[in-house]
């Protein structure tokens, strides 16, 4: 005869070995995050591409529907020679360079930004085009480029990737 603790752990194990699986990935992600993290401090970045990964209209407040994923003509003019530097303490410090946002009187703008995670993916807190913050997802990160995301009301994803200057 069995015993019905037998059948209580069997019944159980599906349930432990997923929580086993998810605290991994959790894991994984974190580790993940801290190392990106660690690994943008004192380094400089250069936003170089804005599309998406779908054909959108990105302008959703004018008359012509387009259908589009090159995006770039949309990055505002003083975004493209700012140059972003990520200090130990969570604070980037946005030099405006040449062409400056006409609303702000700084050649600094210092926001905050952070790694972090879900048992899913790895969030980068930074900032839109207006300097506010924004929560993105972390599609890839390497030695040389970031490569973030926002969802899109469409299901599609609109990138912006980042390269470290030297």
């Amino acid at each position: 005869m069995q015993k019905p603790g037998y059948f209580f752990l069997i019944a159980l194990l599906p349930f432990l070995t997923g929580c086993a699986k998810s605290n991994q990935k959790v894991d994984e992600l974190k580790k993940k995050s801290e190392e990106y993290q660690a690994s943008v401090i004192g380094s400089r970045y250069q936003l170089i591409e804005f599309y998406s990964d779908k054909p959108i209209d990105y302008l959703d407040d004018d008359s012509l529907i387009k259908s589009e994923t090159a995006l770039w003509k949309y990055v505002k003019p003083y975004l493209i020679d700012d140059e972003n530097v990520m200090d130990m303490n969570g604070t980037v410090v946005i030099n405006q360079k040449l062409e400056m946002d006409p609303s702000i009187d700084s050649a600094y703008i210092f926001r905050s930004y952070k790694f972090s995670n879900d048992d899913k993916v790895v969030f980068f807190d930074f900032v839109d085009y207006y300097y506010k913050p924004l929560k993105y997802k972390v599609s890839s990160m390497d030695s040389s480029s970031i490569l973030i995301y926002v969802d899109w009301p469409n299901g599609a994803k609109l990138y912006s990737r980042y390269k470290r200057v030297q």
